[in-house]
């Protein structure tokens, strides 16, 4: 059961969707050039500062999607091992999927919920 939790949630907050890209104008024929003359008319470092900035942001919100999900199927919160998280990061995503649900099927550990961040 939890592993299939963990999979629904996972496709919950995989890719969440900052805001529309909505074009400012449609080319027509080759002329796929930006407003500025650029292509996509943030330039190249706007370009590579707004991809840093969105990856951040995109990846906290997955996170925060899923913290979300596991917590609305009343599963809690707790801190790892250092040595069971580099486990669980050191592997392939079946293999994490499947850590994860065997500790998310265990026993609540004796610490107080909400430790982990």
């Amino acid at each position: 059961m939890a592993r299939k939790d963990l999979l629904e949630c996972a496709a919950y907050s995989h890719g969440p969707v900052l805001w529309a890209r909505v074009p400012e104008r449609m080319p027509i024929g080759e002329d796929v050039k930006g407003p500025n003359g650029t292509e996509g008319g943030y330039g190249l470092v706007g370009a590579a500062i707004f991809s840093l900035v969105e990856g951040g942001l995109v990846q906290r919100i997955a996170l925060a999607n899923m913290r979300r999900c596991m917590g609305f199927k009343e599963y809690g919160r707790y801190g790892l091992s250092s040595a069971l998280w580099r486990s669980l990061n050191a592997g392939t995503p079946d293999k994490t999927i499947d850590q994860l649900a065997i500790v998310a099927a265990g026993a609540d550990p004796s610490q107080p919920k909400g430790l982990a961040p």
